[in-house]
């Protein structure tokens, strides 16, 4: 399986991180760890399932992926190609204006982000290309076109800012706090804006922020190094993420991406 990744444009820097295009010539099963914000996949030969409970699912041609904090199986079958989409946190909400928060751990068609006949003439254009920076071009060129409309909500941005300053381990009061504004009114303004609470954004911060790094002392003493209140908290919230006990993880990064 091979993955290239390629950088935006400078306009639509603030909003996505880069593009991927995915093309596995056998079929290949790959654990992909949560991000830390959602994406949009396009098929564009072959098939993309994911495993869930031992059952095989089949995903769409087209579909959006909100923020989830457990790591998922990816199959994908022979000769299969895809364009990935991975905006930054606020990139989506801003882009489509929608509120994110109602697909938190889910994979959704695309068709219910967007109007169905403006999918179908994307993938219509994608499907038309088969050069690479080609297919980067229409994304781009579909993205540009919503830039009009877009709006960031600035004070999420730096909600978003003070997160990662802190890895992760932050209270979400405080944070709202030194905001000036409520935390009821700060949960609801960033679920819609991110796709998931703060608490549920801070741990996936905090955890991608783990797994970076190799323990170089007793597990005990890297969980609690690491913000948690003991290692069963931390193995808990460890094999979630990964798939993976923080042993087994450790010893096979290549395994993950």
């Amino acid at each position: 399986m091979t993955i290239k990744e390629f950088i935006p444009i400078n306009q639509l820097m603030p909003y996505v991180q880069c593009f991927k295009i995915i093309e596995s010539e056998l079929e290949t099963i790959n654990r992909i760890l949560p991000n830390n914000s959602s994406t949009i996949a396009f098929q564009l030969q072959g098939k993309i399932s994911y495993i869930e409970n031992e059952k095989e699912i089949e995903l769409p041609t087209a579909f959006f992926s909100g923020l989830r904090k457990t790591a998922r199986f990816i199959n994908y079958k022979k000769k299969s190609k895809s364009l990935v989409i991975q905006f930054t946190e606020i990139g989506a909400s801003s882009l489509f204006g929608v509120a994110l928060f109602e697909f938190y751990g889910k994979s959704i068609p695309l068709n219910i982000l967007m109007e169905k006949e403006e999918k179908n003439n994307l993938e219509s254009k994608l499907n038309e290309n088969v050069n690479d920076r080609q297919l980067i071009s229409v994304a781009e060129n579909f993205l540009m076109s919503k830039l009009s409309y877009c709006k960031i909500d600035k004070l999420i941005k730096k909600s978003i800012s003070e997160i990662y300053k802190h890895n992760g381990i932050i209270k979400i009061k405080d944070l709202a706090d030194n905001l000036f504004i409520s935390q009821d009114a700060f949960e609801k303004r960033f679920r819609n804006a991110i796709g998931a609470s703060p608490k549920k954004f801070a741990s996936i911060v905090q955890l991608k922020n783990v797994i970076k790094k190799e323990p170089q002392l007793s597990l005990t003493e890297f969980a609690l190094e690491c913000g948690f209140y003991d290692q069963a908290h931390f193995n808990h919230s460890f094999k979630l993420f990964t798939g993976a006990t923080p042993s087994e993880f450790y010893n096979a990064l290549d395994d993950f991406c």
